[in-house]
């Protein structure tokens, strides 16, 4: 499964949501790493005054043209618990450091942007924190895990995804990756 076929899972699953009257969830997708790194070449190429090599960025952004350094984890923010729920297939000590720099971003810059483009005002609603106040970022316990350099990454987080739209709980017993890619291909297929 590569990520054109991620991709066309996610978007179907965001059209679920948007059809779905009682759904009180909506979706959207990025690469937190790679919309960073890209967002801090940009800020490189536009700084002409700034005498700073950009070889780091450009070799990671390389490594995704061609296919690597790929790693799919479901973020869930939650407004209303002003927090970030994370679902990682693949849990290590170094790994979860590194998700968890990523996406401690998103918790600082969404509280900052929720009030700075007025989105409570514009709902009616009192602000429940101010602008200093972070998003916490919980890592989901008690969820299947993938086997080391398995790459299943894109098959657990459109499942978690998944199971998740549907209001239902992430089965740890009777996950199977292998029958979820094929349900997915099926789906894909048609």
């Amino acid at each position: 499964m590569n990520d054109s076929h991620i991709d066309v899972i996610l978007y179907y699953l965001r059209k679920k949501a948007k059809y779905n009257v009682g759904n009180s969830f909506k979706y959207t997708t990025v690469d937190c790493v790679f919309k960073s790194k890209i967002a801090l070449l940009l800020d490189k190429y536009v700084d002409l005054e700034r005498v700073e090599s950009c070889d780091d960025e450009e070799r990671l952004i390389g490594d995704y043209i061609n296919g690597y350094k790929v790693y799919w984890v479901l973020a869930v923010v939650s407004l209303n618990d002003k927090c970030i729920d994370v679902y990682d297939s693949y849990r290590a000590a170094g790994h979860d450091a590194t998700i968890k720099f990523e996406i401690q971003k998103f918790s600082q810059l969404i509280p900052l942007y929720l009030i700075m483009y007025g989105f409570y005002t514009k709902e009616g609603i009192e602000a429940p924190f101010d602008e200093s106040d972070f998003f916490d970022v919980i890592f989901m316990k008690d969820i299947p895990q993938q086997e080391s350099g398995s790459k299943d990454c894109g098959i657990f987080m459109l499942a978690f995804a998944e199971y998740l739209s549907y209001g239902q709980g992430i089965p740890v017993d009777s996950f199977d990756s292998q029958y979820l890619r094929t349900r997915y291909a099926t789906l894909l297929w048609n």
